[in-house]
């Protein structure tokens, strides 16, 4: 998803994680994977819940 944003097809990506009732919830919605991925990918990504997505896409913030 980075990649296609750095090669100019958007703007950023969304990865949009749904559900409540899964382990690792707080590693992913919070700073868990800067450690994994270079700083320019973390500026390309966003990482939200399903309620915080469909928020920004009707208040047309995408």
């Amino acid at each position: 998803m980075a990649e296609a944003v750095r090669c100019g097809h958007g703007d950023l990506a969304y990865l949009v994680l749904g559900g409540t009732a899964w382990t690792l919830r707080s590693f992913f919605m919070g700073q868990g994977l800067a450690g994994y991925f270079q700083p320019w990918v973390l500026g390309a990504v966003t990482v939200c819940d399903l309620e915080t997505f469909i928020t920004r896409a009707n208040q047309v913030r995408l």
